[in-house]
């Protein structure tokens, strides 16, 4: 592994929910929609490989893929997450360096509603960036996927007003701040950028959405039905023909 890494607190956070064994408690209530996704992405993916923000969950390796390059801040993650014979990486994807047209195909799994920084435009602003410096390392022809919960259209509204609350809040828990980002926001950013997407919904048959999940990772007594939570896709876009 190479190290790459600002001193940063989502860094921080993500190495102490390993190190207690928190994230994988979360993962276990929702395993039949990481499982769902696994079965989208593990058939999408091929070529050269960026995952940033550590690996999809039930990542297999297909005989489509030649390599696969894990970026994630978290040193810790990447232990326990990293697959063998894949290249890992701590480092930030906002700083560090790859060569232009390096991967076939890049996947930004659950890792974009954790890049928020100062107000709602500079928070979208964060995303269209990592969008756009994925668009600059893809070859021709080859793809970005996106894996990502996508609340509700009324919901936007909310969570922009209580923006400033929300930090404030999850602050005092040691979280750093979390935004989530609508369906039509990523259509419309992808779709200027790249000309057309896809976005899928992960909705495995048989699953029980009256569960009850944490609405912040550390906050594990404020919960929601996962039926109103926001709702997991894998959204997808070319790199040109």
């Amino acid at each position: 592994m190479t190290e790459n890494v600002p001193s940063d607190g989502v860094r921080t956070f993500f190495d102490r929910q390993q190190e207690t064994h928190q994230y994988e408690s979360l993962k276990a209530m929702t395993r039949e929609l990481d499982e769902e996704a696994a079965r989208v992405l593990n058939s999408a993916v091929r070529g050269d490989v960026l995952s940033v923000g550590g690996i999809w969950d039930f990542f297999s390796w297909g005989d489509q893929l030649k390599t696969l390059t894990v970026l994630d801040l978290s040193s810790e993650m990447l232990k326990s997450y990293c697959p063998v014979d894949a290249k890992g990486i701590v480092g930030d994807f906002y700083h560090h360096e790859f060569a232009e047209e390096r991967f076939d195909t890049i996947v930004f799994p659950l890792m974009l509603h954790h890049t928020p920084q100062g107000n709602w435009q500079e928070c979208e602003a964060r995303v269209v960036e990592a969008i756009e410096r994925a668009q600059r390392l893809l070859r021709e022809g080859g793809h970005l996927y996106i894996f990502e919960g996508c609340p509700a259209p009324a919901w936007m509204p909310v969570q922009r007003a209580l923006l400033p609350v929300t930090k404030w809040f999850l602050a005092r828990f040691g979280q750093p701040p979390v935004v989530v980002y609508s369906r039509a926001f990523y259509e419309r950013v992808l779709t200027e950028r790249f000309g057309s997407c896809e976005a899928k919904l992960v909705d495995p048959e048989g699953f029980d959405w009256r569960k009850w999940y944490p609405v912040f990772m550390a906050v594990r007594w404020l919960r929601m039905p996962l039926a109103v939570y926001p709702k997991l896709h894998v959204i997808s876009a070319p790199a040109g023909a």
